[in-house]
């Protein structure tokens, strides 16, 4: 008679603690209480960058339409980080000192001029919210937008929440028609369909955050980056005001310079233009030489009526214009591939910090190799 062999059971029955059960008195209400218990959630970190240079005179303002802007629920969580583009004037002073008034509130100062895309992109990678707000500093954006735009992310499960400019009110005529000029040029001659008075007034996902820090671009057109990432998108209106204190540097060369950056960062289309005019130039080169000679055969034939054939400078005409095609031909040719590596290849940083309050510091390389999502 054999012995029956035990069967194995690859879940066998965990006993508990009485107070985990029902036997106990009172178990009961114990297991319920702990199954209908509240999960805690840790509030959304919102961070908001804000640029600014030579901006002493709003600074103030600034700091208090924000920090009154700011919702007030539980749910959320704030740090401003303020990008101080190494300004001339008392904005350093009084940056720090809004900082060792509200800790909230966080201050980078580079060493130089680095501009305001770098001035974003520094910002970018300094922030560790799970959504991030572009705000500049001179109060033509109004801060107190903040609230609809988490509405909005919120609501629709956008990635993206960028701002359109309904009503233009900036003193400068010239620059409003220039800033309406460049953004035009920028459409045309994008790759990437840019909506139509669209800012840099936004909000981004930590997703979509992380997705710009490992870009690895020196001259950038940020707006576009953003847009060329994809994700969803939801867009809200506001009226962008005048300018009440300071001085714009974005004047007219600024927008024409701002321009030229963004297409050429964005776009190829310059140099195919350049490419597509040396071959028409070619073209009526050959075109021009055919009915030149035609013409001559004519007049030694007996069959040209209508005068002389003009000497000499037809000749020279044809040679310029043959000459100038084949040199936009291949200057064209050689700019798709050097413009490709000639704005990456120097590789050198996209700013230098001089100074932080509240803040660490990180390279480029400690801000790509963060974590995706912040720890629960």
């Amino acid at each position: 008679m054999g012995i029956a062999a035990k069967r194995y059971d690859p879940f066998p029955t965990v006993k508990l603690p009485p107070r985990y059960t029902d036997v106990s008195p009172g178990g009961t209400a114990l297991a319920k209480s702990i199954k209908n218990r509240p999960k805690s959630v840790k509030p959304l970190l919102i961070s908001i960058v804000a640029i600014a240079y030579n901006e002493e005179a709003n600074l103030p303002e600034f700091f208090e339409r924000v920090n009154a802007a700011l919702p007030s629920e539980p749910k959320y969580e704030f740090e401003i980080i303020l990008i101080d583009n190494c300004s001339t004037d008392a904005t350093r002073e009084k940056a720090l000192a809004l900082t060792a008034h509200d800790p909230r509130w966080k201050y980078i100062r580079f060493s130089r001029n680095f501009g305001a895309e770098a001035s974003l992109a520094a910002g970018l990678h300094h922030a560790d919210g799970d959504a991030v707000i572009l705000l500049m500093s001179d109060l033509q954006d109004p801060p107190e937008k903040i609230s609809e735009m988490l509405r909005l992310w919120q609501e629709t499960d956008s990635d993206i929440v960028y701002g359109v400019v309904r009503v233009r009110n900036d003193e400068n005529f010239v620059k409003s028609f220039g800033a309406k000029a460049a953004y035009w040029l920028i459409r045309t001659l994008s790759d990437v369909s840019i909506p139509a008075n669209a800012t840099d007034y936004r909000l981004l996902t930590k997703t979509v955050v992380q997705q710009l820090r490992i870009f690895p671009e020196r001259v950038r057109y940020l707006r576009g980056l953003i847009h060329w990432l994809g994700f969803k998108q939801t867009s809200f209106e506001y009226d962008r005001a005048s300018r009440k204190r300071g001085k714009s540097s974005a004047n007219l060369l600024f927008c024409i310079g701002y321009a030229l950056t963004a297409i050429t960062s964005m776009s190829t289309k310059p140099l195919r233009l350049a490419s597509l005019l040396g071959v028409t130039l070619t073209a009526l080169t050959f075109l021009g030489a055919g009915i030149y000679g035609v013409s001559w055969l004519l007049h030694f034939s007996g069959y040209w009526t209508y005068g002389e054939i003009p000497q000499g400078w037809t000749t020279i005409t044809l040679l310029i214009m043959g000459f100038a095609g084949l040199q936009f031909l291949f200057l064209g040719l050689l700019g798709e591939y050097l413009a490709q590596v000639f704005l990456e290849v120097k590789g050198r940083p996209r700013w230098i910090v001089e100074e932080a309050a509240r803040i660490e510091q990180r390279t480029e390389k400690m801000a790509q190799d963060l974590p995706l999502r912040r720890a629960a």
